[in-house]
């Protein structure tokens, strides 16, 4: 990001602070239930535009100092260390050959990052000039198109999400778990979103924003579900599981026992192809979007309530 995009980003988020956020006539997408986080969706507390480097921006983690955010792009081996305050490219290291880079967790001790065939990347040393790289199999391969990689700190795990129908159930999204004590990958899933729990959910919550558009976007067709998860990450507060998905626009999360405890429909708008999702230490959300029609690749935050 230029120097000048950075101030813009900083004088943005001030400004929010600022001024505050309840204005007359101003109606928010306010993502909230009963002793649950709450998040202003339809308004932002920061946005911050990257550089071209980032326009196909695929992934990003809190660093382990918490002061940046770490950021994939799908076409080159590269890490990005992004300022979570204004969004400015710090620092960026090369860690592997070019390929579709999908996501990217990280842990104390690693830095992960996963392609769409499941291939799991662990970087060790990742901060010097030559970090070292081990490669892990996984059961999963180009078919289930894995998306989002999650650092699973209570289960000591890493969480991957497939955009592609489950095996036997093309209404149904998996979540998968790679054990690090003991480097395997179980191949049952651990989670799954499937149209019988979405469609429970929706029944029992048929006063939330965006109802219609939801219904529509999840089941337009009746082969398969329309939720297909292009991140993931843990809340660090409730221990739920936060999905986004490209298609539909949607963000859904669950509880640890794989219950469902919300479904929010997107800002298209601000948010045309969100691909990356993360939290920091403090509640606040972020939600990265690839370049979609001239527009760059975007970083959005959203402070808890």
């Amino acid at each position: 990001m230029t120097s000048d995009s950075a101030i813009k980003a900083t004088m943005y988020q001030q400004t929010r602070m600022k001024t505050g956020f309840l204005s007359a006539g101003l109606l928010f997408m306010t993502f909230h239930f009963y002793g649950q986080p709450t998040y202003h969706l339809s308004d932002p507390d920061a946005v911050f535009d990257m550089p071209k480097e980032l326009k196909e921006i695929s992934g990003i983690s809190l660093s382990d100092c918490g002061k940046y955010l770490m950021a994939i792009q799908d076409e080159e081996g590269i890490l990005f260390w992004l300022d979570k305050e204004t969004g400015e490219v710090k620092k960026t290291n090369a860690f592997w050959k070019d390929g579709d880079y999908e996501d990217i967790a990280v842990t104390p001790h690693a830095v992960y990052v996963v392609k769409s065939t499941g291939t799991l990347y662990r970087i060790t040393h990742w901060k010097r000039k030559d970090p070292q790289v081990e490669k892990f199999s996984t059961d999963l391969e180009k078919e289930n198109d894995v998306e989002g990689l999650a650092y699973d700190a209570a289960g000591n795990r890493l969480l991957l999400t497939c955009k592609g129908e489950a095996r036997t159930n093309p209404h149904q999204r998996d979540i998968f778990a790679f054990d690090l004590a003991t480097e395997q990958f179980n191949p049952v899933a651990v989670y799954s979103v499937t149209t019988e729990a979405v469609k429970a959910y929706l029944e029992s919550h048929k006063d939330i924003e965006n109802y219609d558009k939801i219904e529509s976007n999840l089941f337009e067709s009746d082969k398969e579900l329309g939720f297909k998860p292009s991140a993931l990450t843990v809340h660090p507060m409730t221990g739920e599981i936060y999905l986004v998905s490209s298609p539909g626009k949607m963000l859904l999360a669950m509880d640890r026992d794989g219950t469902i405890t919300r479904i929010v429909k997107l800002s298209k708008k601000m948010h045309p192809q969100p691909e990356g999702i993360c939290f920091d230490s403090n509640g606040t959300m972020y939600i990265s979007d690839e370049a979609r029609d001239g527009e760059p690749g975007r970083v959005y935050g959203y402070f808890l309530k």
